[in-house]
């Protein structure tokens, strides 16, 4: 395999045992996902230690492992799901470090206004924890996105007219460029990296808890609504609903629209790159969506 592009299917044996050996485990069991979408190229493992079940995450990049591991550090209790350490994690293979999490049984937050503002809450709360040393800065600007239409074009180099109007045309140029100058004057915040529903969870107390933190940066934090914003808040008072509980977490007052359409923007591209590279035709009208929803200016008839 690739190191953090290949998704991981069955583990080598040997891996379990250097993951049983490194927390001195009872037990050990791989853990699957069990929908397409949801493969990874991180191992997961649910391992029984000491202090009782607990979630292993075993990384093909180091980077990454470092960056979860910081915030998990840097995180006040209740927050997120319980960290218990992590480092290398010895011997050859795909695999250099892992990091150790409490197991909780979590449940879902739902898409409603509800559910939403419980998540917009919690980042709030995210974005008021100082960020902590030796994260990247999230560049924003036209160097950024010139690079992720590279990306695109390395896995889709055909696309059609529209599409490539909508991507690379006049109005996006100028949002990308006004973004630019926007994130040098706008705040910096610890940024989750990849915030949506699926990365927030519901205890059996009723607490709402974070986790996956492995692609965490720093920057504007108008850059954390890029996902959840066209895919899991769009239902009837969604919007309203995140910001309402983001306001109350402790986040600032009003996201700016520039960069939120910015990372609007950068979503959409970075979705059809992942559907490019596997092929899920879904994913890729997830990305069209989110397209149609941007406010264009100046777009041809078609």
């Amino acid at each position: 395999m690739t190191p953090g592009v290949s998704l991981v299917t069955e583990v080598p044996a040997a891996l379990v045992r250097r993951v049983g050996q490194r927390l001195d485990a009872t037990a050990v069991r791989q853990i699957r996902a069990t929908r397409e979408k949801d493969r990874s190229a991180n191992a997961w493992f649910r391992a029984e230690v000491a202090s009782g079940p607990a979630f292993v995450k075993c990384y093909p990049r180091p980077d990454r492992a470092q960056a979860e591991r910081a915030v998990a550090r840097a995180l006040p209790p209740g927050m997120a799901v319980p960290f218990l350490g992590g480092g290398a994690l010895g011997g050859p293979g795909d695999y250099p470090e892992y990091n150790c999490f409490a197991w909780r049984d979590l449940g879902p937050v739902r898409a409603d206004p509800y559910g939403l503002r419980a998540a917009g809450e919690r980042l709030g709360a995210l974005h008021a924890v100082t960020p902590p040393a030796g994260l990247v800065p999230r560049e924003v600007g036209p160097a950024a996105y010139d690079a992720l239409l590279a990306r695109l074009q390395e896995v889709s180099p055909y696309l059609d007219d529209r599409l490539r109007f909508r991507l690379d045309g006049d109005w996006a140029r100028a949002v990308v460029t006004a973004a630019g100058s926007a994130a040098r004057k706008a705040s910096v915040v610890l940024l989750h990296g990849d915030f949506s529903l699926r990365n927030i969870g519901t205890a059996a107390n009723g607490t709402t808890l974070l986790f996956d933190f492995e692609r965490a940066e720093t920057g504007p934090p108008e850059l954390d609504l890029e996902r959840i914003w066209d895919r899991e808040a769009t239902a009837s008072g969604g919007h309203p609903a995140l910001l309402a509980g983001y306001r109350a977490g402790g986040g600032a007052a009003e996201p700016d629209p520039v960069l939120l359409t910015y990372a609007r923007l950068c979503c959409a591209v970075s979705t059809l790159v992942a559907a490019g590279r596997t092929g899920d035709t879904e994913f890729a009208r997830e990305a069209h969506v989110i397209l149609d929803r941007l406010p264009w200016r100046g777009e041809p008839a078609w």
